[in-house]
């Protein structure tokens, strides 16, 4: 049943959740404790291992705070007339460099009719989950295709990668706060399990949607369709 589903979700979610809080937490408490008792020297190295901790942890915070707020219907949004072209051609250039060294070319088919009324920064967080999540996860397809389909009432981008299969029974999870381990041979969960629900908060809250299907040739294509001015 729909609502056993929920629950169960809902359960799972929670126990993942407290495990990625508290893998950066013990190791932070674990080198400081290891440095009090005179195992690590407190030089330099340590503290840093120390604060690369502390900040996956407060990412992790963070990102968890974005989400409640957008399940609240609480996330603040700056509209502005917004050219989705631009902006994907900005996170291309950004994010072009990492992609030539895991072996990814993007091919970016641009369209000048891509205005909309967005977030600018919002939707471009949107598209370099995406782009990094295919960096992360699909590398090995060795190709991102970004393209667009428009109708008169919104407008579609399209993320197609080549990398491995994912079960269609799992394609929904992928979206789902902190289910890293249920879609355990996935490779589009994000690193923190928080990207892609981040991704489809945000477009929700602009009153779009974030979808993917499996190519016929394999792969994923992510799908980010929004109303158009």
């Amino acid at each position: 049943m729909p609502l056993e589903r929920y629950a169960k979700e809902l359960k799972e979610s929670h126990v993942a959740m407290t495990h990625a809080l508290r893998s950066p937490l013990t190791a932070a408490i674990g080198r400081l404790q290891g440095m009090i008792d005179g195992v690590f020297e407190p030089d330099e190295a340590q503290l840093k291992m120390v604060m690369r901790q502390l900040n996956e942890l407060s990412r992790l915070v963070e990102d968890f705070h974005f989400l409640k707020l957008a399940d609240a219907g609480q996330l603040s949004l700056s509209l502005l007339p917004t050219s989705l072209n631009e902006i994907v051609r900005e996170k291309v250039a950004w994010i072009n460099p990492s992609a030539l060294k895991v072996g990814v070319r993007i091919t970016h088919h641009e369209d000048r009719s891509t205005e909309c009324l967005a977030d600018p920064y919002r939707i471009g967080q949107v598209f370099l989950i995406l782009m990094d999540n295919t960096l992360r996860y699909a590398a090995d397809g060795g190709v991102l295709d970004i393209s667009y389909e428009t109708a008169e009432e919104e407008i579609s981008i399209l993320f197609k990668d080549k990398g491995p299969a994912v079960a269609d029974s799992l394609l929904e999870d992928l979206f789902t706060p902190f289910m890293r381990e249920k879609v355990s041979q996935s490779r589009h969960s994000g690193d923190s399990g928080l990207g892609l629900s981040i991704a489809r908060a945000i477009c929700h809250a602009h009153g779009g949607t974030i979808r993917v299907d499996k190519n016929l040739n394999g792969g994923l294509t992510f799908r980010v369709t929004l109303r158009r001015c």
